[in-house]
This record gives structure tokens, sequence and C-alpha cells, in this order.
């Protein structure tokens, strides 16, 4: 599976990248800000993206989350410590996911694999 990641701290996304890899999946791109997700998702045509919440230079990980969903029909987990801000915006566009931070392996490996269709492995 193609999974863009979506988050502006460095460190939490080579974390995310070193989890998803060991999965056996293929880490197409990491972006820190919307116009870069959204580049990334229409040049990469990622299977799954996992998006924070709160991007680089104030953006916007709802907006860019709403952006692939509805406009690319690109499944969004979010993965944000802002759990409530994600709950309220449910109802704006379809959510493939939610896992508040930190996040642990288990947790994304379950998401990926629900997505999949699969139990984690």
């Amino acid at each position: 599976m193609r999974i863009l990641i979506v988050e502006d701290e460095a460190l939490v996304a080579m974390d995310l990248e070193e989890i998803v890899e060991g999965m056996g999946h293929n880490v197409c791109g990491t972006a820190a800000r919307l116009g870069e997700a959204i580049r990334m998702a229409q040049e990469f045509a990622p299977q799954l993206v996992l998006m924070d919440v709160h991007l680089a230079s104030g953006d916007s990980g709802l907006k860019a989350g709403e952006m692939i969903s509805s406009g690319l029909g690109i499944p969004v987990v979010f993965i944000t410590a802002s759990v409530e801000e994600v709950a309220s915006a449910c109802p704006a566009f379809p959510v493939a996911g939610l896992i508040a931070k930190p996040c642990s392996e288990p947790l994304l490996r379950q998401a990926i694999a629900s997505l999949k269709g699969q139990p984690p492995r």
C-alpha cells in the first residue's frame, strides 16, 4: 500500500515512516504543509494518507484532509493530539480513522489493516 505522511514534526514523521515501512508498505512522500500535501496526493496517488491536524505555517490538516478525501477520494487517517477537533469536523467529510497522539504502533497497524480489510499483522 502506498501511504503519504502529512506531519510537520520531523521526528514524528520519521517514526511513522519507520512503522509504515516496517509493516511492508511504501511511504510515497512526506509533507508538512497543506500545499505540499495536496500536490503530493495528486502526484503520487497514495492509497492512504496519515494526516496531522495542525501543520507547518499554521496550515490546517483538516482542510488538507477534506480536499484529499473529498476531492481525490483518498482515505485519510488523522493522527493527532486534537481528537476533539477532528471529531467535530467529521460530518464535513469522511474520515477513515482517528488515532490519538502519541501514536502507538498497534493502533496504526489496526487502522491500516482495517482499510485493507485484513487483520493486523
